[in-house]
């Protein structure tokens, strides 16, 4: 049997530092705690739905989340699971975050030979980050750094619903760490999210017109159409935001060119800065393009829902059909036609009527 062995153990260290991820989640699921029923508490889980708590705050551009918060979301979640209070709570939240970022500063690590190199090696990893501090509430903020993204874009395909709110995530990672070449390839990709999105909102637009038939159909389109309008609100306050970093960063370094490679890192910046606010003007205009959609659309579907509903009506089958096929007690039958009897009527000589000018 020929084998490749180049092949198998080609670029061995990031698979293994990829593997190395789920190791804090291994050792929240080796800890041994019960809660006040001695039932045995779940801290692989725990571990697991706290990345997918930041992971929203991220997504919902909220950066005030610390232990509380995420104590909190346990307590609401927990609905009571587990015989704990806030306090437990509170206490779990921390050891979650201890172990995904360790209190000593160092990154989490792993030692492993690799197989390609012929080496032992170790690989670093960095899943939570401290993000900013409230010094009067002695309050420190947490969010995921760039491994702990890949930690959960690992288990599951968010790009369909999320594909542009994550690649800016990503995009100001590269900004804040100069890495030019790769934010114009993240660039080009939001170009691609922003094309299909335009694609889905068309279509969509053309099924409101064609597809709306009942109420139910009406709601569901209204909901998918909110949500996107949503979506695109949050990502427009991000592009603004990543707009004033990539600025505040050009102004920078055009202020210390020195060297050669100074001056290709700020050729970079600038068309980073051009194809950015390309991408974030068609954007834009997409936001624009979902508030007619769900005004100007939607009533006019409703208006056609509402006048079709009436030309579809039928009086002779609806009411004298049903009225004289299937005989109904005289009360059943008067309040089936009572709302198309004309209001009570009164005739009567008023004498005013003496005063009338006959002419």
């Amino acid at each position: 049997m020929d084998i490749d062995i180049k092949s198998i153990t080609e670029n061995y260290r990031e698979r293994i530092q990829r593997l190395a991820l789920f190791d804090p989640l291994y050792k929240l699921s080796n800890k041994n705690s019960r809660d006040r029923s001695n039932k045995p508490i779940d801290y692989f889980n725990l571990g697991f739905l706290a990345l997918l708590f930041f992971f929203e705050n991220m997504l919902m551009r909220n950066k005030k989340t610390g232990i509380r918060e995420l104590a909190e979301f346990f307590q609401k979640i927990n609905q009571g699971r587990l015989d704990l209070d806030y306090e437990d709570f509170e206490k779990i939240a921390r050891n979650i975050i201890e172990i995904f970022r360790p209190p000593n500063g160092k990154r989490n690590s792993r030692k492993f030979y690799n197989w390609e190199t012929g080496k032992e090696e170790t690989v670093q990893y960095s899943i939570i980050k401290a993000e900013r501090a409230n010094f009067e509430k002695n309050t420190q903020y947490y969010t995921l750094d760039e491994q702990g993204l890949e930690l959960v874009f690992a288990t599951k395909e968010y790009f369909n619903e999320f594909q542009l709110s994550i690649n800016q995530l990503v995009l100001r990672k590269q900004l804040e760490k100069g890495e030019f070449v790769g934010a114009l390839r993240q660039i080009d990709e939001m170009s691609l999210g922003v094309r299909n999105l335009r694609d889905r909102i068309m279509r969509i637009k053309h099924e409101v017109s064609r597809n709306i038939i009942s109420n139910q159909i009406y709601e569901r389109y209204k909901n998918i159409i909110e949500d996107i309008n949503i979506r695109l609100q949050r990502e427009d306050e991000e592009f603004s935001e990543l707009q004033s970093f990539v600025k505040e960063t050009k102004e920078k370094m055009g202020n210390e060119i020195v060297h050669e490679k100074d001056r290709k890192a700020y050729e970079l910046i600038i068309k980073v800065d051009r194809e950015l606010g390309q991408v974030n003007y068609e954007h834009r205009l997409l936001l624009k393009e979902s508030i007619i959609l769900k005004t100007r659309a939607l009533e006019s579907a409703q208006e056609a829902l509402y006048y079709s509903g009436i030309d579809s009506f039928n009086f002779d089958q609806e009411i004298t059909g049903r009225l004289f096929s299937s005989p109904l007690p005289l009360h059943a039958s008067r309040m089936l036609i009572e709302p198309f009897m004309f209001l009570k009527r009164y005739k009567g000589w008023s004498p005013l009527a003496v005063f009338l000018d006959r002419g």
